[in-house]
This record gives structure tokens, C-alpha cells and sequence, in this order.
């Protein structure tokens, strides 16, 4: 594991990693934020995190300074996730349901994406709910 991911995974905890329930997600949220600081602040979209829809709980909603939701961000780890064919029919049956019921489409990034480029993630989906957010 590299200095680099031990660090945005673990390091030193901030008040905000309090909720964040696994590193692939502290990570994700880490890095949304450094990106976010490119920006002046007038045009920043916040991110909240484990975020309750219906029944589902969401691990990001990024939304425009109103509040209105812009896009889902699903960090999915290799126990939860597409480890057999249920639980990737439950996930896309979730994804369906986020947009066609809620207009809010979901952005998934597996675990190894993360570990691999986690600023890329962020970068896409940040660059997504600014899309959606101009739209």
C-alpha cells in the first residue's frame, strides 16, 4: 500500500471523517474536497455524506449551493458489491430507481478505481455534477 493512499485513507483524522464508514470512501471524500478548493467558494458543490433515499442509504449526494440534489456517489468495496450476480441486479434495480424516481443519477466507483486514481474519480464526478448542476 503506498504512503500516498495510507495517508488519504487513515492519516490524520478530520472532524468530517467521523461518519465515513470505510477508506475507499474517506478517500473518495478527501479528494472531492481538494478538488473542490479550485473553485471559488461561490461556486462549490457541497457533499454530503450517507445520505437516507426512501429506503437506500446514499454514500455521497452532491448538491448545488440550494440544496438540490445533483448526482449520487456510490464507493462500492469488493464484500458489499457485485460479489455475486444478486448483488449487482440489487444495485442497478437501486441505480433505476435513484434517477427514474428522484431524478438523481448515480456514479459508482469499484474499490480498485479508487485505490488506482482516487483524485480521477473525484475529478469525474465532480466534473458530472457540474454538468448536471449547468444543465
Amino acid at each position: 500500500m503506498s504512503a500516498a493512499w495510507e495517508f488519504l485513507s487513515g492519516g490524520l483524522m478530520m472532524p468530517d471523517d467521523a461518519v465515513i464508514e470505510s477508506p475507499i470512501e474517506r478517500v473518495f471524500f478527501r479528494c472531492y474536497h481538494y478538488l473542490a478548493l479550485g473553485f471559488p467558494v461561490s461556486q462549490r458543490l457541497p457533499i454530503r455524506r450517507q445520505v437516507q433515499i426512501d429506503s437506500y442509504r446514499v454514500d455521497f449526494v452532491i448538491e448545488d449551493a440550494s440544496g438540490n440534489r445533483l448526482l449520487a456517489v456510490e464507493c462500492d468495496g469488493h464484500d458489499f458489491h457485485e460479489r455475486t450476480k444478486e448483488q449487482a441486479a440489487r444495485d442497478r434495480s437501486r441505480d433505476r430507481n435513484l434517477l427514474l424516481n428522484h431524478g438523481l443519477p448515480v456514479m459508482r466507483f469499484t474499490g480498485s478505481e479508487l485505490y488506482a486514481d482516487p483524485f480521477n474519480c473525484a475529478a469525474e464526478a465532480l466534473a458530472l455534477a457540474m454538468k448536471v448542476a449547468h444543465a
